[in-house]
């Protein structure tokens, strides 16, 4: 009977065996089955071939007749199979909860740092569904963002914009050219993204423009001192009256 228990064990753990496939099993053995049941009990035969050679098993067991051993490991099975699936289900939901958690922790944190480690090092753009976009013909536009910070959309450029800043977080997406008079703002520095390159700007002035693909562009520093990067371990500093050259990873200063 050892070995047998054993097989029927391995069979259990490969079979889909259910506290409702213990139950339909220990009343098929006991004589107790309504014909519903075995109807029940022939289809979860027929669903794998791990469940009918763990039948056919418990078939060869009780041959000379049903035993209490059976019955109890039968039992002892499908209470098993209910912890299992109960841990399995607790710890799923005490994983999501903890994500959900960890995410809401780190969006409120200033520059979003678990999400920046996860990501190697690079920047994370946040633009939300309410997000403002304005588009340029061939005409300037001007547009007034929620910190006071003027912004000259030049022609055939995109900008989008959240409705409002928050201290942890002053940031717009550009696509074309623009001028910035920056306005002095609480908290993070304005921030510009565009491509894969980024810059910042506490307050002061600066024109950005760019090329068609965002991959190569300049930055003309006015009152204010420029931050450029493509990664937080790799930016450079424009400051006033300097141009800014980027192109394929690297930014080129023109010092006058």
């Amino acid at each position: 009977m050892t070995t047998y228990k054993a097989r029927i064990e391995a069979l259990a753990a490969k079979a889909d065996f259910s506290p409702r496939a213990a139950y339909l099993l220990k009343n098929f053995f006991l004589d107790l089955t309504t014909q519903e049941e075995q109807d029940e009990l022939d289809l979860w035969m027929n669903e794998s071939e791990a469940n009918g050679e763990m039948f056919d098993l418990l078939i060869d067991v009780n041959a000379d007749g049903t035993g209490a051993g059976t019955i109890a490991l039968l039992h002892k099975l499908g209470r098993e199979k209910t912890k299992k699936k109960f841990k399995f289900h607790k710890g799923f939901w005490i994983g999501i909860l903890v994500i959900l958690g960890v995410s809401t922790l780190d969006h409120f944190l200033p520059k979003h740092p678990i999400a920046s480690f996860f990501s190697g090092g690079k920047e994370i753009r946040d633009f939300g569904f309410f997000d403002i976009t304005v588009e340029t013909g061939e005409d300037t536009k001007q547009i007034w963002l929620y910190d006071s910070t003027l912004v000259e959309l030049l022609p055939h450029s995109k900008i989008v914009y959240p409705p409002q800043f928050y201290p942890h977080s002053r940031e717009i997406e550009l696509t074309g050219a623009a001028k910035f008079t920056v306005a002095k703002w609480k908290g993070e520095p304005f921030r510009v993204v565009t491509g894969k390159v980024w810059m910042t700007c506490p307050e002061g002035v600066f024109t950005l423009q760019q090329e068609k693909d965002l991959s190569r562009g300049t930055i003309s520093a006015g009152t204010g001192v420029v931050t450029v990067g493509y990664t937080r371990r790799e930016s450079w500093i424009i400051e006033p009256g300097e141009k800014g050259h980027f192109a394929n990873g690297e930014v080129k200063i023109d010092r006058p």
